[in-house]
């Protein structure tokens, strides 16, 4: 099941291990490619200068979080026109430094689209999803904007923080829909009326 599990993750993923620890399932795996291509130029490496290891968060199985404890290969380049010496594996299911997988910020996002990001997270947590309200404003924040702001009559503007007592920033929701119109990184008045 564990190898099924992360092979709908990247075929070349291989499972090594797994731990059932009280509410987490924790899978232990590697790329079980032999070269990979340098992100930079494109050219393709097979010599590895270390190995670390990526704690991922994934969705969740059988109703209990799920931790992908991913084995990353940093790679020289091969290429001596690259200005990049070394590299580190890259994977499509999760971005260059992310600490989710993709389907996971996908199913994040639907449910923050729908609910402020209070409940959103205090909901998620009930599905075995750890995810705190900044994250989800952090996350919708990067979202590609999907709404059609001409025709939106009335909005609501409320401020939150992305960090307490360091940064705050400002949601704008349709009153209509009580969708998510805007979120900027700002709560200054001249920048909100903009």
């Amino acid at each position: 099941m564990e190898q099924t599990f992360v092979k709908l993750l990247d075929e070349n993923l291989e499972c090594i291990d797994y731990k059932l620890k009280n509410d987490k399932i924790i899978l232990l795996a590697k790329s079980s490619k032999k070269s990979v291509c340098c992100p930079y130029c494109g050219y393709i490496s097979d010599k590895v200068h270390s190995e670390y290891q990526r704690e991922i968060q994934d969705i969740p199985m059988q109703d209990k979080q799920t931790i992908l404890l991913l084995n990353t290969r940093k790679m020289f380049c091969l290429n001596k026109d690259c200005a990049h010496k070394t590299f580190s594996e890259r994977f499509d299911f999760i971005s260059s430094n992310g600490k989710k997988t993709k389907r996971l910020i996908d199913k994040i996002l639907i449910t923050s689209t729908k609910l402020s990001s209070v409940s959103a997270s205090s909901l998620l947590k009930n599905s075995s999803i750890k995810v705190c309200k900044s994250s989800i404003c952090e996350l919708l924040k990067k979202m590609p904007g999907i709404v059609d702001k001409s025709t939106i009559t009335k909005v609501c503007v409320d401020d939150f923080a992305f960090r307490k007592r360091y940064t705050y920033g400002t949601v704008m929701v349709d009153l209509e829909t009580h969708r998510i119109v805007d979120i900027i990184d700002s709560r200054e008045t001249k920048q909100v009326e903009k």
